[in-house]
C-alpha cells in the first residue's frame, strides 16, 4: 500500500498534497525521495484519502488543476 502511495505521490504536485491532507511538505518529500520508510498510520491514511478523492474526482469530471 505505501509503495503505491509513494509512486502516485511522485507525478503529483507536492505542496498541493502537503496544503490538502495536513502532511508535511517535507515529510511528503522525504517519502518520494525513500528517506521517510516508516510513515505514522495518520499519515497514511492523509494521503490514501486524497488519492482516493483525487481519483474519483478526475472519473467524475471535476478534476482540479494546481
Amino acid at each position: 500500500m505505501l509503495q503505491k502511495i509513494i509512486e502516485q505521490l511522485k507525478t503529483r504536485n507536492l505542496m498541493r498534497v502537503s496544503l490538502e491532507t495536513g502532511v508535511s511538505l517535507v515529510t511528503l518529500q522525504n517519502l518520494v525521495a525513500g528517506r521517510n520508510t516508516n510513515p505514522t498510520w495518520r499519515t497514511i491514511e492523509a494521503l490514501d484519502n486524497f488519492l482516493k478523492k483525487e481519483h474519483s474526482h478526475e472519473h467524475s469530471g471535476e478534476s482540479k488543476k494546481a
